[in-house]
């Protein structure tokens, strides 16, 4: 009993959207066609631009991938609100997971951040710009842009002659802040902007050029950190109504930060319908409890289980980090001999 209050359910079973981590319906996820959406609005079957939950094949990067959103439902569970130094103002449930800026960026859990850690920014959050300025550039690059994908390299350029035209495009790019390199050519110059895809993204979402918009192919092409925003404060909100978020990919896009939205266990399958794990106490010694996901298979005693689930990572022995944590939590509270779990920690 004591094993299951501290998992948080009151039956040996966890049901998959217990796993789900949740955020607040007005922030705003990134879609496959390069405009941001409020949690609240997406529904399933939605295409989403996303990314590898962890890198793939040995390599040491996550990839850009296409996800579609497999659930979506409103909860109410506890939340935090983080804020961090560039303003951002983030509320989520406690369990939900955000790749930080340390420890080779892994995942870990809200509850587990502290002030001056870093969230990892993929990209900017942009709106449409429907107004003059914007009505220019879209058309000036919709005519005379290209849109280069060769290997890892991402670009947006156009060329022009010398004239009214390239003095204004230079123009309006200074002023919304864009910035971009000038190649001189023997007739013409050459514009492109800098930033590789994250400013190649913004730039197509937020002027959305018809031609080129539905050219840009992210499948596969190497995520890279914008920038690495620090924590100012989390701060307890208590019981909040969240939107329940479940991607094919298990990740998307959160106000632009690297987000994870389901079971932390690697394997497991988004949209099960049957529990998504099962826990029982050991029959061969009596004491203990061991784990089982049903949906990827992953298994364990309590130590392992803690490890997974609750991001027990970094430098050091992970097993002898979450024993000590298992210990400072609930050591000198735990007196029932029966389960086990005081003979287990103290071995340390």
């Amino acid at each position: 009993e004591h094993m299951l209050d501290w998992l948080g359910v009151l039956n040996l079973e966890w049901r998959g959207p217990e796993l789900w981590f949740c955020v607040a319906p007005e922030h705003q996820i990134l879609m496959k066609d390069l405009r941001w959406r409020s949690a609240q609005e997406l529904r399933m079957g939605d295409k989403l631009w996303a990314f590898d939950e962890h890198p793939q094949g040995g390599e040491r990067d996550r990839k850009w991938r296409e996800s579609e959103v497999v659930s979506c439902q409103r909860r109410v569970l506890p939340c935090s609100r983080i804020t961090l130094e560039d303003g951002t103002v983030l509320t989520v449930s406690d369990d939900h997971l955000w790749l930080v800026g340390r420890w080779n960026r892994r995942w870990h859990k809200t509850k587990n951040l502290r002030p001056g850690w870093s969230l990892i920014r993929l990209l900017n959050v942009w709106e449409v710009d429907e107004t003059r300025d914007g009505g220019y550039l879209s058309a000036l690059f919709d005519s005379e842009g290209y849109l280069t994908q060769r290997g890892g390299r991402v670009a947006l350029s156009f060329a022009q002659n010398p004239g009214a035209v390239l003095c204004e495009a230079k123009r309006l790019l200074s002023k919304h802040e864009i910035e971009f390199l000038t190649y001189e050519q023997r007739r013409c110059e050459q514009i492109t902007l800098k930033g590789g895809i994250a400013a190649t993204a913004e730039f197509l979402g937020r002027f959305r050029p018809v031609r080129l918009l539905p050219k840009l192919d992210l499948e596969g092409r190497q995520v890279r950190c914008v920038e690495k925003v620090r924590v100012l404060s989390i701060e307890s909100m208590g019981e909040q109504e969240v939107i329940a978020l479940g991607t094919t990919t298990r990740t998307f896009l959160l106000e632009g930060f690297a987000s994870h939205n389901s079971c932390p266990f690697p394997g497991h399958k988004q949209g099960d319908k049957k529990p998504s794990a099962s826990f029982r106490k050991r029959r061969s010694d009596g004491w203990g409890w061991d784990f089982n996901c049903l949906g990827c298979g992953e298994h364990g005693d309590v130590v392992s289980f803690l490890i997974k689930h609750e991001q027990v990572e970094g430098w050091g022995d992970p097993r002898r980090k979450a024993k000590k944590w298992l210990l400072e939590q609930y050591g000198t509270g735990w007196h029932d001999p029966g389960d086990g779990l005081v003979a287990q920690v103290e071995e340390i």
